[in-house]
């Protein structure tokens, strides 16, 4: 050996000495001096170890000019840190060099795809070995099954698992772990068995791939089962096993078994184990005991990005939506770059909250980390802005979306149609089928519940047309119970009720909805004809059924089917909870049946203000003030605040007792004592009540006070109190009042009027009966499309005349009769009623 050589052994033998090394390599290169193979190899192995990705270039640019590339032995080692390293590409390039590839060379190109997830070009090389004559060694083969799995192509994986029985290496406990993890994830549970069945050697890598495996596939009480059967065997779990049996926890929501396994996890001194402490983090969460996740989250010493997620998961996935978004900001805090998951779960977290801030500032750093064009973040960021108002950002965000999923679809047009944008969000429908995207089954039951709350059945009837058109109705009971309880719900029942007929399959749910249904729009007999023909076929009713039932009962007031429903309620054995209690209040609070309904009061287990609204409400409409008044007093004993319909009906109470002075005692008490603003219905009552009583000028102050709650029963009961009292011009002012309710037909009608009214003599009064009658006959006679006025104004009889006034009189009210136009029948008696 040279003493050059023997200069640069030295160095390679000292330790931090591989890039002066490969310097001195260089250095003799550019001297021209011959380098041999064996320097090479020796500074490749110490090379390699540094995994540094420049030295390994500088060392492969080295063996190409020394025309070594084509050596296997040389190659290996680059192309494993090469791949270790992510350069799949330049791995490859090595890999086409080589002359010869030995067993070894194939192991680490096969390896470097698998690490990259490139799974079919794995297979390729294995398959493409085994064409070249190279038969695969148990580490080659442990990656074939790997690919395989993660493929799922078990008819791949029982190839190579036939090879390896051919070669002999089935007892290899790393390959039968790889059989087991293959066939239970490819859902072949019988060779999983087999394979674990006759394993010589059962160890804890073995055991841990079987618990493992089911807890995956979804068997999580198999999974649990071998886990037993692991340590009756001897065999102590380790970190990977437990966190395995954990999982199988998490997937069942086992609280208690999770809590045992906890309790051994504790023994071996393995709770504050990262990989470990996740697992626990994850099943606890699962059981809904976010505070004891919390409290192992905190006791794990090296918590990773994958513990923040797992916490972040689980506040978010419960509602805990400012936990999530305080743990956001540790995340943070402690400098560490959120990745994908954490975002998701973040804006999971904004939207249940409607944090739009945190949405905007989550959205800046999704931009900044380019991450925007993700199909997932790009729904949740839509979710957020729809769910917090901002639809113009929501769809700017959909827009910027490279690949609009059905969710992004979904989650857009269910914003549209929650804010009252009902034909935007059929237009986005339409776009998404347009963009070859189909509706699935939670967006049709989005977009019907949806429009049937906010009740256009235009919007219906075109949804209707779709399902048909796709045979989802009645391929789909939840959707048609949906389209069903759609049409129920804006007002339908004719459209509902044929649906019911068309795709009634004696769906518990379709009878609950059509009986509802009925028993909303008033037709309550039908409702309980449905519900005698369940009752007939003895079929097992749920709460919404009866709730249903007792609805219709109460609108008939029918005593005795109200008894036999009741007794229905006690012999099914459900719990008389409070709604469920309110409805029986209420329905023999309106059979007359006081006595009956104070006794269901009486063993409600919670009393609410809607219970003793009911039983108010009941002793108000047969005329029992004093009861009610009394039933206000037990209430307040028992710290329960009245609500917005109970002093509706004590302020009824006071109209029919005439109790002037207590209705505004207690129409002032509902600000001054329970911050209950008042509503029109309210204010009828109370300006009722005042009119009433002869005090209409009070009425009249009131009415002017609230005029943004003035409505027609307001100023018709002016109007009559007007009528009674003789107080014309103020009958005159509340007519007007009535016209802008009622629409542009009485406004002309009533400008017509004011021109023509004189003086109130007797001559007087005649001549505002013609300009009255005059007015009356042109807004009649805009609105008369069949000519049914025309031969009366050609009669040219003289409305000076009182005869021919009573003629027109009575002709004007047949109109309205007939044709409904104009004003309701109550203004125009009391009109005539006032001039007369």
């Amino acid at each position: 050996m040279s003493k050059l050589a023997r200069s640069f052994q030295a160095r390679i033998n000292k330790p931090d000495s591989a890039c002066a090394s490969l310097q001195a390599l260089h250095l003799l290169h550019q001297e021209g001096k011959f380098i041999a193979e064996e320097s090479i190899a020796s500074l490749s192995q110490e090379i390699s170890a540094s995994e540094s990705l420049p030295l390994n270039r500088g060392l492969h640019s080295l063996s190409i000019s020394h025309g070594f590339e084509a050596l296997a032995h040389l190659g290996d080692p680059v192309i494993r840190v090469f791949a270790s390293r992510g350069s799949l590409l330049e791995a490859c390039l090595v890999f086409s060099k080589v002359a010869e590839p030995s067993v070894y060379t194939w192991q680490a190109i096969i390896a470097a795809h698998l690490q990259q997830d490139e799974n079919a070009l794995a297979l390729f090389l294995y398959n493409h070995m085994q064409y070249l004559g190279t038969h695969p060694n148990k580490f080659i083969s442990t990656s074939g099954l790997k690919a395989s799995t993660a493929l799922r192509d078990v008819h791949q994986g029982k190839s190579i698992h036939i090879h390896i029985v051919k070669s002999g290496s089935e007892s290899d406990q790393f390959i039968e772990s790889a059989l087991v993890d293959l066939y239970l994830k490819c859902g072949n549970l019988d060779e999983a068995q087999k394979v674990f069945i006759l394993s010589k050697a059962r160890d804890n890598v073995l055991w841990s791939a079987m618990i493992s495996g089911y807890a995956q596939c979804g068997c999580a009480k198999k999974a649990l089962q071998y886990f037993s059967d692991m340590q009756r065997c001897g065999e102590q779990p380790n970190h990977y096993t437990f966190s395995c049996v954990l999982k199988a926890c998490s997937s069942i929501g086992d609280f208690l078994e999770g809590t045992e396994v906890y309790m051994q996890i504790v023994k071996f001194g393995l709770e504050s184990d990262t990989v470990i402490g996740n697992a626990l983090i994850c099943m606890y969460t699962s059981c809904k005991c976010v505070s004891d996740a919390r409290h192992v989250f905190d006791r794990i010493r090296e918590k990773t990005i994958a513990s923040w997620g797992a916490m972040l998961a689980g506040y978010a996935q419960h509602g805990y939506g400012l936990s999530a978004l305080g743990l956001f900001m540790g995340i943070q805090n402690a400098s560490i770059s959120p990745n994908r998951a954490i975002y998701l779960h973040s804006l999971k977290a904004c939207s249940s909250i409607s944090a739009i801030k945190e949405g905007m500032l989550i959205h800046d750093q999704v931009l900044k980390s380019c991450l925007d064009s993700d199909v997932a973040i790009g729904s949740g960021l839509v979710d957020v802005y729809i769910r917090c108002g901002c639809l113009e950002e929501g769809h700017k965000v959909h827009q910027s979306l490279p690949a609009r999923s059905i969710v992004t679809w979904g989650a857009l047009i269910y914003g549209c149609v929650q804010h009252g944008y009902c034909f935007l969000a059929l237009e986005l429908l339409r776009t998404m089928q347009h963009e070859g995207l189909l509706p699935d089954k939670v967006l049709y039951l989005c977009s019907i519940k949806a429009n049937g709350s906010v009740g256009d059945v235009r919007l219906i009837k075109m949804l209707h047309a779709q399902l048909l058109t796709d045979e989802l109705i009645s391929s789909d009971e939840a959707i048609a119970n949906a389209l069903l309880d759609a049409y129920a719900k804006s007002g339908h029942i004719d459209d509902a009720c044929r649906l019911f007929e068309q795709a009634r399959k004696e769906s518990l749910i379709s009878c609950s909805s059509m009986i509802g249904a009925y028993a909303q729009h008033g037709q309550s007999l039908m409702a309980l004809k449905i519900y005698k023909e369940l009752r007939a076929k003895n079929t097992l009713l749920d709460r919404v059924i009866f709730l249903s039932a007792i609805k219709a009962c109460s609108s008939l007031g029918a005593l005795g089917q109200a008894k036999e429903l009741h007794d229905h309620v006690i012999r099914s054995g459900i719990d008389l909870d409070t709604a469920l209690g309110n409805s029986l209040v209420d329905m023999y609070s309106k059979c007359g049946v006081l006595l009956e309904a104070g006794n269901v009061l009486d063993r409600l287990p919670l009393q609410d203000e809607f219970s003793w609204g009911a039983m108010i409400g009941g002793h108000v409409s047969h005329g029992h003030s004093g009861c009610a008044k009394q039933s206000l007093d037990d209430m307040h004993q028992q710290g329960i605040k009245p609500n917005g319909p109970i002093y509706c009906s004590l302020l009824s109470a006071c109209n029919r007792a005439g109790a002037v002075m207590e209705g505004l005692r207690f129409f002032d008490s509902m600000k001054a004592e329970h911050g209950i603003l008042p509503t029109i219905q309210h204010f009828t009552s109370i300006i009722d009540l005042l009119c009433r009583s002869g005090l209409v000028d009070e009425a009249r102050r009131l009415l002017f006070v609230a005029q943004s709650f003035s409505d027609l029963p307001g100023w018709t009961s002016l109007l009559s109190a007007c009528r009674s009292y003789g107080m014309m011009n103020l009958g005159f002012h509340c007519l007007w009042q009535v016209s802008k309710v009622q629409g542009p037909s009485c406004s002309n009608f009533c400008n017509n009027y004011h021109q023509h009214r004189l003086l109130s003599t007797t001559e007087g009064d005649m001549v505002s009966h013609k300009g009255l009658l005059e007015g009356l006959l042109k807004a009649t006679k805009e609105s008369d499309s069949e000519g049914l006025i025309k031969p009366f104004l050609l009669t040219g009889k003289d409305l000076s005349d009182s005869n021919n006034c009573s003629c027109y009189f009575s002709f004007i009210i047949l109109v309205v009769v007939v044709e409904k136009i104009v004003f309701p029948l109550t203004c125009i008696f009391t009109l005539i009623s006032v001039l007369r």
